[in-house]
């Protein structure tokens, strides 16, 4: 049992408006407060930028006091925080991994967000203890439009019966950090960021887990997970029995506390900016987009007013194209499919813009870490930008990789393409409004009416099989993938072996039951999409294919 003597309290503002630091560098700041030396930087790595801010010690960093369950009060973050409609431009910073408004929290034994009687924000709840000299720190500071707090290598509380500290000279450790964005700012107003996770529990808490994810008392509360194990075990967002490695493979978990419920999707908290959110040009709201326009995995197409129908057969097919888009540079993607008996998936994507083209792939291969993309055909060539618009890359895992496009600079922040890859299968998703994707033409249907219509722009198509062979890659249009693949053009797409009765009678057969998919599938918010993925789980036989959508 862990004894609680006493629940103390610091009250510390920001430097930037606390008189009696503005003499003192950051070094010197730290070694008045801890007495001891800077730490080293901390890299989160492909995380900065979709969301982390990387730790340097020559960064204008406050520390927080060494404590085992204390809180520090800072009374000025910087910044006008958005929780539900309240804005807040205070908080508290809780050693045990999560942050408070109303009260500081001594809380070191997670038990559960339901029922909330605080709010909270938990990148990682635990019992942390930074008392001993080689147990870490907790620093914070404003960077920009956002608040970051940042736990530095700290240790878990390791203590006898007696109290008396537990001796181990290299003690496991965490690094982890959550920003808060200003209500104004174009980011997700919240980011989880791993760089280290070593232990996910103290000695004294009995349930031996932590806990990640926000609570409000107004009763929005969701869990994005309970974490007790020390390997890279993943059963799905709100789960238990995960591993605190997933974290860390994740990278960061960034979101908008108004665009989650109660059961989030991993759609809507991981990922890059760009995926979870977009803004929207009318005012300075933001909003959710559980079910983006676009293709994904065993072809799912969802048109640009969120209907949704299947093609399945074999070929090169043109997605969307736009000879107007970003003021003429003009935008062409196709897509290229291949069948497996008696459904199709996407295999690749080629996107061209202006004079580039970025071919990418996946890879069946679930231990495959290597990126597979050619940028104007050169394999794995330079990708910080593409067309003059900024690429980032995010690997979630060895078997999920995202590419996003940056379209910002010739639309408005939040305005993207991105590419996601779950093991072999691609998926493509469109962050614009009609300003971005108004006048495209393609799979996607019209963007103003939703309705499939041909290439001759007039006659509509019901019949998805007819529709998707009216966008076969012609002869006439570019050829965007490095190698030419059967069937071209006047061949017509492959189609799957009896893909309606036959197939269905396979998936009834299947190993996973429909009622194990559902229930995979049941975090998903969109209907059409759950139906998507009880669909895709029953073709692949692969209970992990909820992470494709």
């Amino acid at each position: 049992m862990k004894l609680i003597l006493t629940s103390f309290l610091f009250t510390i503002a920001c430097a930037a408006h606390s008189k009696e630091r503005v003499s003192l560098s950051p070094g010197e700041r730290r070694l008045q407060e801890t007495g001891e030396t800077p730490s080293l930087p901390i890299n989160f790595g492909e995380s900065t930028g979709n969301g982390c801010i990387d730790y340097t010690p020559s960064g204008d960093w406050t520390s927080v006091p060494r404590n085992d369950d204390g809180s520090v009060d800072v009374t000025e973050i910087g910044i006008d925080f958005d929780w539900f409609g309240d804005i807040k431009r205070s908080l508290f910073i809780n050693t045990n991994g999560n942050l408070s408004f109303e009260t500081g929290l001594y809380w070191y034994d997670p038990r559960g967000f339901t029922p909330a009687s605080t709010n909270m924000i938990a990148p990682f709840w635990a019992d942390v203890d930074t008392r001993d000299a080689v147990d870490g720190h907790i620093w914070y500071r404003n960077v920009g439009d956002k608040f970051v707090v940042t736990w530095e290598e700290v240790a878990r509380y390791a203590r006898n019966d007696d109290g008396t500290s537990i001796v181990n000279p290299t003690p496991l450790t965490d690094t982890f950090q959550v920003v808060l964005s200003d209500r104004n700012s174009p980011d997700p107003k919240i980011c989880f960021c791993y760089q280290k996770m070593q232990w996910f529990s103290g000695t004294a808490n009995d349930l031996k887990q932590a806990q990640v994810g926000i609570a409000g008392t107004d009763g929005r509360i969701f869990n994005l997970g309970l974490f007790d194990r020390d390997d890279s075990t993943w059963n799905g967002v709100g789960t238990t029995g995960n591993g605190i490695k997933h974290l860390v493979e994740m990278g960061h978990w960034c979101f908008n506390p108004d665009a989650v419920s109660n059961t989030p999707t991993e759609e809507t908290l991981h990922g890059t900016t760009a995926e979870i959110v977009t803004s929207d040009p009318v005012g300075d709201e933001t909003r959710s987009e559980s079910s983006p326009s676009g293709p994904g995995g065993d072809p799912h197409f969802t048109t640009w007013n969120k209907e949704h129908y299947e093609y399945h057969g074999q070929c090169d097919l043109t997605l969307i194209k736009d000879s107007d888009f970003a003021e003429g540079l003009g935008l062409d993607i196709q897509i290229r499919t291949k069948v497996v008996r008696h459904w199709s998936y996407i295999k690749s994507a080629a996107i061209k813009i202006g004079n580039d083209i970025l071919e990418i792939e996946g890879s069946a291969d679930a231990n495959d870490a290597e990126a597979h993309y050619w940028i104007n055909f050169e394999k794995q060539g330079e990708l910080d930008t593409f067309a003059g618009f900024p690429v980032t890359q995010t690997l979630p895992s060895v078997y999920k990789r995202q590419y996003s496009i940056d379209l910002s600079s010739k639309y408005y922040p939040g305005a993207s393409i991105d590419v996601q890859l779950y093991k072999e299968f691609v998926r493509i998703k469109f962050n614009g409004d009609e300003s971005v994707f108004g006048k495209v033409v393609g799979l996607l249907g019209d963007f103003q009416t939703g309705k499939l219509v041909a290439r001759d722009g007039s006659t509509v198509m019901n019949e998805f099989t007819d529709f998707g062979d009216e966008w076969q890659v012609l002869p006439s249009e570019p050829k965007l993938f490095h190698e030419v693949a059967h069937p071209q053009f006047p061949e017509l797409c492959i189609k799957p072996e009896d893909p309606r009765g036959e197939r269905k009678r396979r998936l009834a057969e299947s190993d996973i039951s429909i009622e194990q998919a559902e229930a995979a599938c049941a975090i998903l918010k969109d209907p059409l999409t759950i139906k998507d993925c009880v669909y895709d789980i029953l073709a692949t036989q692969d209970l992990g294919m909820i992470g494709a959508f």
